[in-house]
């Protein structure tokens, strides 16, 4: 709320921004999962941790995408499950470096950070090239993706059995039908 506000008041007109709707739909969502799941101990819950916040960043962000770029991607989910662990490390690197900048020690810091921004950059430019990495919608579908993503959230922040399953089942089902209308 407090990064949101600092935003709003530097650069009020970000409020009509895609990115501003994106990243802070995005965050809202994982803490809105860490609320509902607490925080994951051992390698499984953080494990199930990192698929639930997969696909509920999908969600959170689907109808703003349509809305914005009258877009859809449906591999991300796959993408995020590869990058996210990546980004843990590249933000302590980075961080470390902005630490010891003043006693001139960040370079190797900044380089290995570098390196896995890169690696990470790298990726989503490989998964942008994938057939479903972006489907067509009409931006007027914007609605039914909220409504759509509203069921998808409530799946996963419910905790029901299988309700990430489902969630990701719905959210195959939506990137069949995007190719189905792409394809006409």
């Amino acid at each position: 709320a407090v990064a949101m506000l600092l935003v709003l008041v530097l650069n009020p007109a970000a409020i009509t921004s895609a990115g501003f709707h994106l990243s802070f739909a995005a965050v809202g969502a994982l803490i809105l999962l860490g609320l509902a799941t607490g925080h994951p101990v051992g390698w499984f819950e953080k494990s199930r941790w990192l698929a639930r916040s997969s696909v509920l960043t999908v969600w959170a962000t689907t109808p703003l995408l349509v809305w914005h770029f009258g877009q859809f991607n449906l591999v991300g989910v796959g993408a995020n499950l590869i990058a996210i662990p990546l980004m843990e490390p590249i933000t302590l690197l980075a961080f470390a470096g902005l630490v010891l900048l003043p006693l001139d020690l960040h370079e190797p810091f900044f380089a290995l950070a570098g390196y896995g921004a890169h690696a990470v950059n790298a990726l989503a430019t490989t998964v942008a090239t994938f057939p479903l990495a972006s489907l067509s919608f009409p931006p007027i579908l914007w609605p039914l993706m909220a409504c759509l993503a509203a069921l998808g959230l409530w799946l996963i922040l419910s905790q029901k059995p299988y309700g990430t399953l489902l969630s990701l089942a719905l959210l195959t089902c939506l990137g069949a039908g995007g190719y189905l209308l792409n394809q006409q």
